[in-house]
């Protein structure tokens, strides 16, 4: 499994911190700084969103249809699929532009951001020049012509986008999780550890979890350690909600979360169990992975993903 893929998946669905203005009391217990940097970093979070799994879902595609030779005309006889159309990067674009002179000062992000808005602006004509070429069954007229010759050129912007993509992800986790850190210890200072505050905790400990499904089996204590702190937060915040139902504030139909919370207890179990067992995958499960559907076999890393982003779905769908 691609690494991209994965953080494409973790950044479309991650807790970006919220630039509404909401009541006083809210503004008030929001530190002027962290506001600033998650004004600053919503652009760029906006763009890995919009583009990021979509280019690499494309990638991992095209070269399950086409191999590393590329398109062949004799493949011209089937019916073939092109990479997604990748959206108009301007607003990707005006939204990097727009926080780039403003605080804080983030060199690092901003040079990610602008290789990536780079990276973006190059691949995303071929993805739509293709996805009609595709649809309207063109390639078919002559002989993938057009798909051979755009070839290279698709290869090389992806690998661009990969590396720029690298780039931006480190900078984004970075800062995120710096914001998830200050917003829990400012919620302790003002208001104690009450319901949101056991909801963030278990939001940053199930981000850590995500460190190791890449190579799930490369560090297994640490994995063991990341399960376990998961588990524990979560089945914390169960608890404490269950016990304090009449709390304010409070998010309407807040039990939708306890489905989410644990569903990633499980996979993340299973997916720590198989590595600790060296349970191999069967036939059967090689060939749901190999059909690009790893996240229905239980202990696969995707499936770990796959809870993870309908937990943080569900979350970014709360109003506190």
């Amino acid at each position: 499994m691609h690494k991209l893929v994965i953080t494409a998946l973790l950044l479309a669905a991650c807790d970006k911190p919220s630039t509404a203005t909401t009541t006083d009391e809210t503004k008030t217990a929001e530190p002027a700084a962290t506001e600033s940097l998650g004004d600053k970093l919503n652009p760029y979070v906006d763009c890995l969103n919009s583009f990021t799994r979509d280019a690499f879902r494309g990638r991992h595609d095209w070269h399950e249809t086409f191999g590393d030779k590329g398109p062949q005309p004799k493949q011209a006889r089937q019916t073939l699929y092109g990479p997604l159309a990748l959206p108009d990067p301007k607003e990707c674009s005006e939204g990097v532009a727009k926080v780039k002179g403003k605080g804080p000062k983030l060199p690092e992000l901003e040079a990610a951001g602008d290789a990536y808005v780079a990276a973006i602006a190059e691949l995303q004509p071929l993805t739509a020049k293709l996805r009609p070429y595709f649809e309207q069954g063109d390639y078919k007229d002559d002989k993938l012509a057009l798909a051979i010759q755009l070839h290279p050129k698709l290869l090389a912007a992806w690998d661009k986008l990969a590396a720029a993509n690298d780039a931006l992800e480190a900078q984004v986790d970075k800062l995120e999780d710096k914001l998830a850190a200050d917003d829990l210890a400012e919620l302790e200072k003002t208001s104690g550890k009450q319901l949101r505050w056991h909801h963030k905790r278990m939001l940053i400990q199930a981000k850590k979890l995500l460190a190791f499904v890449d190579e799930p089996g490369k560090d297994l204590a640490g994995l063991q350690a990341a399960v376990a702190a998961y588990d524990a937060a979560a089945t914390e915040l169960l608890a404490y909600a269950t016990a304090h139902k009449d709390e304010k504030p409070q998010p309407l139909a807040y039990w939708t979360i306890e489905s989410p919370v644990k569903q990633l207890q499980k996979d993340a179990k299973e997916m720590m169990r198989r590595q600790r067992d060296k349970t191999p995958y069967s036939e059967g499960e090689r060939m749901t992975i190999h059909a690009n559907n790893a996240e229905s076999v239980e202990g696969h890393p995707a499936r770990v993903i796959a809870a993870y982003n309908s937990l943080i779905d569900t979350s970014n769908r709360m109003r506190w």
